[in-house]
């Protein structure tokens, strides 16, 4: 099977994953996605993109007409509760009997917990140390057990904080919502959403996809380098900035990261982010957002 003769299927279809099959649907790809709800079935369908709407919270017994030899790409978030921890393996198992022969799955970076501010590529151990690092964890496991049960092959992408038309900090800056944590003197990443579309795709062309990949647009900085850069851009007022130990829980977790992401591997196997930096990736994010062609 080459990716090019390849039938996909997204289970999970959300901000990214809605991107990338609608892309695919763009350059006639079969493609397949599932959705949480009729709404979002609707706008995938306008894309040309087949739809059932599935949580795999329980049984899915609905199947689908696809041919064999599908790359099945799994984005559904772990859960916050135990309640539904068998989500991720019905989810593989639905997908191998529709035809699915290898699975790639979207994790995060999150599982790595702070590396104060080492650089961290796939040879570092994981080590999340806060709820969201250990809930990613966890369902990474249960993935893995999945794809071995159902003789899959399985490839791990862990993502930096992702970004993209309507998600990019704009909007939380013009509402005055942002907060920074100690001054915003930690380390972090990002990654354009169609440099996850672009990556996904060339990861399931590589020959051995099999194990885990690092996805960021290869740039680190300082959170309040890119604050002051984006204040400056738009002409706001910089924010304020509180104690970490001030702030709720969700947001300390993700002030406590501090971790320089080096997407080793991909940028070794020949890949190259279409926004290498965010300077780059926001400032194409607002042109779609006003109606710009990119």
């Amino acid at each position: 099977m080459t990716v090019d003769s390849a039938r996909w299927i997204i289970l999970g279809a959300g901000y990214a994953g809605a991107r990338l099959a609608r892309e695919l649907a763009a350059d006639d790809v079969d493609v397949w996605a599932t959705v949480r709800d009729v709404e979002q079935a609707v706008e995938l369908e306008a894309a040309s993109v087949a739809c059932i709407v599935a949580d795999f919270e329980g049984e899915v017994r609905q199947a689908i007409d696809l041919p064999k030899d599908a790359i099945a790409v799994l984005s559904i978030p772990p859960s916050r509760t135990a309640d539904h921890a068998q989500t991720e393996a019905n989810a593989i198992a639905w997908a191998k009997a529709q035809g699915a022969t290898r699975v790639i799955y979207w994790s995060s970076t999150s599982v790595y917990g702070s590396s104060e501010g080492a650089l961290v590529d796939e040879s570092v151990s994981i080590s999340p140390n806060t709820a969201v690092g250990r809930r990613r964890a966890a369902a990474e496991a249960r993935v893995e057990a999945a794809a071995k049960e159902a003789g899959l092959e399985l490839a791990i992408i862990r993502i930096v904080g992702i970004y993209g038309p309507h998600r990019n900090m704009k909007q939380r800056l013009e509402r005055g919502e942002y907060v920074m944590a100690d001054g915003g003197e930690v380390w972090s990443n990002r990654v354009h959403v169609d440099d996850i579309v672009s990556s996904t795709r060339w990861i399931a062309a590589q020959a051995s996809p099999a194990g885990v990949w690092l996805l960021s647009d290869g740039q680190y900085f300082q959170v309040h380098e890119m604050v002051r850069w984006l204040c400056e851009e738009l002409h706001f007022a910089m924010p304020k900035s509180v104690p970490l130990a001030s702030m709720e829980p969700r947001r300390r977790a993700f002030w406590s990261g501090n971790r320089r992401i080096h997407p080793k591997r991909l940028l070794q196997s020949g890949w190259s982010p279409r926004y290498p930096n965010y300077a780059l990736g926001m400032r194409a994010a607002w042109r779609e957002e006003e109606g710009g062609q990119e």
